[in-house]
């Protein structure tokens, strides 16, 4: 698939004594982005024990990600701890630069905290809303070893079935259907143990309650 990057602009400043700021616009798979990244000096570079503070913005028409935090760069682990905000209108507008098919949910945000383990990743303290479904918690995710693993503790205060199942059930605008071989073999070669408690579902007029 086309996975290049056509920038239109590009600037970077840099500085001994300042921050290094990089931006630029262009396209992804024909969809129009603006980067931003601000990072610390080139003076920290040279510090083995310096954390580098990092902010990162990726904007679409149709979708926002901003990442603020810090990495130590000269860790053999690459030390990194970023709080993460995604948010846009509808799942299905990140089609063109995810290369998926999905519902058309939304509007979605999703905020937490990411930082790297020994053996993967860990999102801390995340919260997501997607539609009027919503969920919080913490997940991690086990890189290492012939099988990844992905542990998790969620709540819900509000899960909406009737709009998951409908946007899932509506039939997507492709002549060719998604091919989700590769989700498949993925998933097989992951182990996940997940507890996730819900204090009301509803679906339709019918409320479940804690589940």
């Amino acid at each position: 698939s086309n996975i290049a990057l056509d920038l239109a602009t590009a600037k970077a400043v840099a500085a001994e004594d300042r921050p290094i700021r990089l931006s630029g616009e262009g396209a992804f798979r024909g969809v129009p982005l603006t980067l931003d990244i601000e990072a610390g000096t080139p003076a920290d570079l040279r510090s083995p024990a310096a954390r580098w503070p990092i902010t990162f913005s990726l904007q679409t028409p149709d979708a926002s990600l901003i990442a603020r935090g810090t990495a130590a760069l000269q860790s053999r682990t690459g030390d990194i701890d970023l709080q993460v905000t995604l948010r846009g209108e509808r799942l299905n507008r990140l089609d063109p630069v995810l290369g998926w098919q999905m519902p058309a949910l939304g509007p979605y945000e999703l905020t937490g905290r990411v930082s790297n383990q020994a053996d993967g990743i860990a999102l801390k303290d995340f919260r997501a809303q997607l539609g009027d479904s919503n969920v919080a918690g913490d997940v991690t995710f086990a890189l290492t070893g012939q099988r990844k693993r992905v542990a998790g503790n969620l709540t819900s205060q509000t899960i909406r079935l009737d709009q998951l199942v409908d946007a899932i059930d509506s039939p997507i605008d492709s002549a060719k259907p998604p091919d989700l071989s590769l989700l498949v073999t993925a998933l097989r070669s992951v182990d996940v143990t997940v507890e996730w408690a819900a204090k009301r579902v509803l679906l339709g007029p019918t409320v479940l309650g804690e589940v």
